[in-house]
């Protein structure tokens, strides 16, 4: 009889073992897919509020003239105003949210804040004729005013190649939730403070940011529309 007890424990033992791992195993599928749909409902989140941020940015140019300054890390949220001859002084800065008016979670200095709690970037292009009211009417009818401009590759290094556009004035960025250790050569290119910027596939560990651009003819259709251009 005793001999007959331990085979029943050791394959009571078994069965334990195999309903813990089962469970593990469901466990652990459960708690990746809330972290799919977590990070997934952010993604969203943050699409909404760059495209706020757009919104914003053609009423303001629709107002003023011109598409406001970047905010400086010490501006409180308000564009670093530009020279005389239009050229900001923050060109690679953050949304002015306090100039645009926009509202959501702001930090300690005044910057708008993604669903990661990190500030989203805003970048104008350094010609300095979409932030003159001055020299954008000026400039209009000219077919130069939208070449080599920001631009936008599928690829660090923005090779001829890998190019999708190259008429950008301005673009906002989401730098997602690895924005303080940037893991990928594309994800570099969009912090190192040029002109390139890459969008491309999502993948968690080597590419998150999200981006938005100003077309420079919406941008003209909307001041046409509202009097400030031509």
């Amino acid at each position: 009889m005793p001999s007959v007890n331990r085979r029943q424990s050791g394959f009571s033992l078994i069965e334990l073992a195999v309903v813990l791992m089962i469970v593990g195993i469901l466990t652990s599928g459960i708690l990746v897919t809330v972290s799919q749909i977590t990070e997934g409902n952010r993604r969203s989140t943050a699409l909404s509020q760059l495209r706020m941020v757009e919104e914003a940015l053609y009423g303001f140019a629709q107002l003023t003239g011109r598409l406001p300054c970047p905010a400086a890390a010490d501006s409180n949220g308000l564009e670093s105003p530009a020279d005389s001859s239009g050229v900001c002084d923050e060109l690679h800065g953050f949304v002015p949210s306090a100039t645009l008016g926009l509202a959501g979670a702001i930090n300690n200095a005044g910057q708008l804040l993604d669903p990661w709690q990190n500030p989203y970037r805003y970048v104008v292009h350094d010609s300095g004729t979409f932030t003159s009211a001055e020299k954008l009417k000026a400039e209009f009818a000219s077919p130069s005013i939208i070449e080599s401009l920001i631009t936008l590759a599928s690829a660090s290094g923005c090779a001829l190649a890998d190019q999708v556009n190259t008429s950008i004035p301005a673009i906002i960025i989401s730098q997602g939730a690895n924005w303080a250790t940037i893991t990928s050569a594309d994800e570099a290119e969009n912090a190192d403070g040029d002109y390139c910027f890459v969008t491309t596939t999502y993948s968690e560990d080597n590419f998150d940011d999200q981006l938005l651009w100003l077309s420079p003819y919406v941008l003209f259709t909307r001041m046409v529309n509202a009097g400030r251009l031509p």
